[in-house]
């Protein structure tokens, strides 16, 4: 995930590309190549250009349905929670969502595991992300500090709460950095 110094996902264009670089770019690229699929939510699917037809397949987290698999990699899916109307389309992938977001997030990942999906990269949008950080939901996390000037809201994606095991920065000021959960003392 790409952010600006104010935690912001996009840039002017209303796009993450714009606050983005040809090394993060990369990076993804790798990332993207060791995972068995891709999470986003239904308006990233709408509004970034997430595939290609060597990519991973795309997992759209989405309540409406309203997505265009078409226009995504092979072997796309909806994921949806139990009850919703995205869940009643075929082939859709489900999870029971409760009113604990951690286990909701947990009956999610469960879900996929049962699919064989063991890696999954999740690349937006921001309450997806935050939803899913927040809740326990990855190991680690990748993620590019922008020096570039973002637009829209900032997020609090509770980032306070994860260690940065690497910090690599680039000519340009980008920060490629990884991150784990910071282990709870009692």
């Amino acid at each position: 995930m790409v952010l600006t110094s104010e935690n912001q996902i996009v840039g002017p264009d209303g796009s993450s590309k714009s606050i983005s670089s040809v090394n993060d770019r990369v990076l993804l690229g790798v990332i993207r190549s060791y995972s068995d699929a891709i999470l986003v939510g239904a308006n990233t699917s709408r509004n970034e250009l997430i595939a290609s037809e060597k990519s991973k397949p795309i997992l759209v987290l989405t309540n409406s349905g309203d997505v265009d698999l078409g226009r995504l990699s092979p072997g796309s899916r909806i994921v949806a929670p139990v009850g919703s109307k995205a869940a009643e389309i075929p082939n859709a992938i489900t999870f029971l969502a409760t009113a604990n977001p951690a286990e909701s997030a947990q009956n999610l990942r469960n879900a996929l595991l049962d699919l064989g999906f063991e890696s999954v990269v999740c690349e937006g949008g921001a309450e997806t992300a935050k939803w899913l950080i927040q809740s326990g939901f990855f190991d680690e996390l990748a993620i590019t500090r922008s020096p570039k000037v973002g637009a829209g809201q900032s997020y609090d994606f509770g980032l306070e709460n994860w260690d940065i095991g690497l910090d690599l920065p680039d000519p340009e000021g980008f920060h490629y950095q990884r991150l784990t959960p910071k282990q709870q003392i009692d």
